[in-house]
């Protein structure tokens, strides 16, 4: 987690500054390489003759064979192809030109219903870079072609508010702009509910991708403990931010007073209800459950908990009661420190 999480920054940038130059890219190459001439021709030999025939097509676009008896390069034959595709698309219609992104995105292996779509640039291979909004989830930045990819907009949002946190001058690249495409904070938060957070969700991020692979998005919530999320394949996995501090990462969008509130909470209906919780730590994790340290405002007073899911304290031990117990009290109350072993040492 510590590594992928020193990286992931570097990866959402590099992503968003790949489509900057994309979009950057002249458009009118496209059309250069479609009206070229081809070595010992003239662009004649582009049309659609016996001799040049079709050899497919790409969405709902045919692409028209380009002669490699004469054009021996592959790339410059993938070159003259995409810009016929591209000139092609100048003659679709509005219809026509979402049902190809649609496709575009199925073969990008997204799938997306499109309702809402822009033209944002040409890359400088002459793909075409649309940004889609779909039906539901996050919308992407497609570029579109011969091998079209798509990146989500959640990816490109985070990766620009972490090079922004960097350096607030630093190009972020291209964004999602659509009107249906400012719903991270929707889409994640709904992805959050499905994973069991039941707090009021008022912040979320695209964080980066795990060691897995998988993408980690975090979530602050109202007043209370946050989570990090992971889209894990085989559903998703959450981590409060306490369990994130405790493995020496932070969360962005919980603060300590959002979780003393969280603490307080579980403690009510307790032995511990009166604590007035100043300070919390993760002990560590169990079958039964995750355990907890909560420190009290009132001098030397502390409490042992555990906590299953977002369930109220269960097995409530004063940090006093906790001195026979293998993990003690390690946050201002009668231990100052609890060595590897588990041995306390008087404070």
């Amino acid at each position: 987690m510590k590594r992928w999480i020193s990286r992931y920054h570097a990866v959402a940038a590099g992503l968003g500054a790949a489509i900057l130059l994309a979009c950057a890219a002249t458009p009118s190459l496209a059309q250069g390489l479609a009206q070229a001439p081809m070595a010992g021709g003239d662009a004649s030999t582009m049309g659609g003759s016996d001799e040049t025939g079709y050899i497919g097509s790409i969405g709902r676009v045919p692409i028209r064979n380009v002669l490699p008896t004469r054009v021996n390069s592959t790339l410059e034959r993938r070159a003259y192809a995409a810009a016929d595709l591209e000139r092609r698309r100048t003659e679709m219609s509005d219809s026509e030109i979402r049902a190809d992104i649609s496709e575009q995105l199925e073969i990008a292996g997204v799938s997306c219903g499109v309702r809402g779509h822009k033209r944002v640039g040409t890359t400088p291979e002459a793909q075409s870079i649309y940004e889609a909004a779909c039906d539901s989830g996050p919308g992407y930045m497609l570029v579109n072609g011969l091998e079209p990819s798509a990146t989500s907009c959640l990816v490109l949002a985070g990766g620009a508010t972490n090079a922004a946190r960097r350096d607030p001058n630093a190009a972020v690249g291209a964004q999602c702009t659509l009107a249906e495409n400012q719903n991270g904070l929707q889409v994640i938060g709904g992805w959050a509910r499905a994973a069991g957070v039941a707090c009021r969700i008022d912040q979320a991020e695209w964080l980066g991708p795990s060691e897995g692979g998988f993408d980690v998005y975090e979530v602050g919530c109202a007043g209370t403990e946050g989570f990090w999320l992971e889209n894990a394949g085989s559903g998703w996995s959450l981590k409060g931010c306490l369990e994130i501090r405790a493995e020496g990462l932070n969360c962005r969008y919980t603060d300590p007073s959002e979780q003393h509130a969280w603490m307080r909470a579980r403690l009510s209906g307790t032995s511990a209800e009166a604590c007035d919780v100043a300070e919390v730590r993760m002990v560590g994790v169990s079958p039964q459950g995750r355990h907890y340290e909560a420190r009290c405002n009132a001098p030397g007073e502390g409490f042992l908990v555990r906590i299953a899911g977002d369930g109220p304290a269960e097995d409530v031990v004063s940090c006093v009661e906790a001195e026979d117990r293998a993990v003690g009290c390690a946050m201002g109350g009668p231990y100052a420190a609890i060595p590897e072993s588990g041995t306390r040492r008087q404070a």
